[in-house]
């Protein structure tokens, strides 16, 4: 039900309050939204609007959404803030600053991401002793971390010194 009132919303650009409880919150907290898109990243689905109280461009999860208010207000939709606004390549959507990541791919773990744009910043590198680096500047996410983990010991952490001590 909450996604067919979104997907309405954004078609008619209608502006949406939502009590929307992140993650690590207690409680919801109250949100005055114009919603500008949805995206599906696997079984997942996130609400991408521009949120009055923070005055700037927001994610919400769907199943973080605990009441939806339809107000039957009209927005004008923002520019820059289409679908892919969030969107950082393979690593799904994720609001957060950008920050250089540099790893250093060994082994097949560095034909394999030789062989894929994984962000559109990527840079790579190959390197005299066979292995690869790959530099882009990317929000350190959730899907980021685990995409490096997934690597094991074919991959070294360059950089940011952060993800380092988290990995």
């Amino acid at each position: 039900m909450r996604l067919e009132q979104v997907l309405d919303a954004v078609e008619t650009a209608e502006v949406l309050v939502l009590q929307y409880r992140k993650l690590d919150a207690p409680r919801a907290a109250r949100y005055t939204v114009e919603p500008h898109s949805v995206h599906m990243q696997g079984a997942s689905v996130y609400v991408v609007g521009w949120a009055r109280e923070r005055n700037a461009p927001r994610i919400f999860l769907l199943d973080r959404i605990e009441k939806l208010e339809r107000t039957h207000e009209t927005f004008t939709r923002r520019e820059g803030l289409g679908p892919g606004v969030f969107a950082q390549g393979a690593f799904g959507l994720w609001d957060g600053p950008d920050e250089v990541v540099r790893l250093r791919f060994k082994g097949s773990a560095a034909r394999i991401v030789a062989e894929q744009e994984f962000h559109p910043t990527q840079q790579l590198t190959w390197n005299d002793d066979g292995s690869m680096t790959l530099e882009m500047k990317v929000p350190v996410s959730p899907s980021l971390r685990a995409w490096v983990r997934s690597f094991g010991k074919r991959v070294v952490l360059v950089a940011p010194s952060n993800l380092l001590e988290e990995l």
